[in-house]
């Protein structure tokens, strides 16, 4: 085993303390602020000597290990919880109507065509202008195309949070033309996409 296996081998290890710590810190009657302190500082040297060991992917080993031993801690902590006393919570989001309340078919289809097929244009015309903004900054095409694939998901997800928050369908559709003028005009001006 190199030195560098080591050193990431020895990050993992101190990242699952520092959670182990944590979790230690956590469970006791009152926090402790200096106990907490120590476990992120465990925690943190860990991911400090995975990165020294093998960069990127020693950080993202030592943090599978950190997250391996959350998961465990939150595992045991379920399994052995005692169960509650109250019953599920009887709220509903306004899901289905009751009793003879209107269905308002069209107003949630049209709630779904604003956010699903009609955001993702949006968000993709958006991922397209990026893309020609980052052709006309001499970026190169690799960096470009990884930019606006990135970005898509990203902005299709905001901007259906905004449009499943809006109550105005005009307010909905100016979020929806924002991001499609911008990929339109990046399109129509003929930029590098």
């Amino acid at each position: 085993m190199d030195s560098g296996a080591m050193t990431v081998a020895a990050g993992a290890a101190a990242a699952t303390g520092g959670i182990l710590l944590l979790r230690t810190a956590w469970g006791g009657e009152r926090r402790d602020a200096h106990a907490n302190g120590r476990a992120w500082a465990v925690l943190a040297l860990g991911v400090l000597l995975a990165a020294a060991g093998h960069g990127a992917w020693g950080v993202a080993m030592a943090s599978l290990a950190a997250m391996a031993a959350a998961t465990a801690c939150l595992g045991r902590a379920a399994y052995t919880a005692a169960p509650g006393r109250g019953g599920a919570s009887q709220r509903r989001a306004h899901m289905m109507p009751q009793g003879r309340e209107p269905w308002h078919l069209g107003r949630r289809t049209l709630t779904f065509l604003f956010t699903v097929p009609l955001g993702l244009i949006a968000a993709l015309l958006a991922g397209l202008a990026l893309r020609a903004a980052a052709g006309m900054a001499g970026w190169h095409d690799a960096d470009g195309n990884v930019l606006a694939l990135m970005a898509v998901p990203v902005i299709w997800a905001i901007l259906s949070t905004i449009l499943l928050i809006e109550p105005s369908r005009a307010r909905q559709s100016l979020w929806l033309a924002a991001p499609a003028l911008a990929g339109g005009v990046a399109i129509i001006s003929g930029g590098n996409i």
